[in-house]
């Protein structure tokens, strides 16, 4: 099987990557929620939230990366997989954000005082199943603006020497 033609940077790249992007991902996904409850009053609601999103969301991102994205980087680093790229990274992101987001809130019953969107209520039904699905997409968006700023810092390609076809020596 062919080996990538990806490799990780140094140390510190990869330390600069675990920081920023979920720093990003969590920023996309408060410019996400603001757009999708837009009134006068989001914007400015969206921009006094952030230092809080920032607080309580990446230590949860932080988790996340050490017990899952780690082990992955570690085997990554040996075995070099080829499927293993931005856009499967950015697949891998998004079901980790938006299944984390369905088990933690989706789980609990919803509340009158919640704002819009914070919990899901699941009636069983095709209408309660979409509203769980944009959602989980919606949440989804931190995994995947992660990822691809993780992979844009902290990985590179390997500039390869074009082949040259040499007639067989006999």
């Amino acid at each position: 099987m062919p080996r990538s033609r990806l490799e990780l940077r140094s140390p510190p790249w990869i330390a600069l990557a675990y920081i920023v992007g979920p720093a990003c991902g969590l920023t996309a996904w408060l410019a996400t929620s603001a757009i999708c409850y837009w009134s006068p009053d989001s914007a400015s609601g969206a921009v006094r939230l952030w230092p809080w999103i920032m607080a309580f969301g990446m230590p949860v991102c932080l988790m996340v990366e050490l017990l899952i994205v780690t082990p992955i980087l570690i085997f990554f680093r040996s075995f070099r997989w080829p499927w293993l790229n931005g856009w499967s990274a950015a697949a891998i992101g998004f079901l980790l954000a938006g299944a984390g987001w369905y088990l933690f809130f989706g789980s609990m019953p919803p509340d009158d005082s919640d704002p819009p969107g914070w919990q899901v209520d699941v009636d069983w039904t095709f209408a309660g199943w979409l509203h769980v699905a944009a959602m989980c997409a919606r949440t989804g968006i931190v995994g995947v603006v992660a990822a691809l700023v993780f992979r844009l810092i902290a990985v590179r390609s390997i500039r390869r020497p074009p082949q040259v076809d040499r007639p067989p020596s006999g």
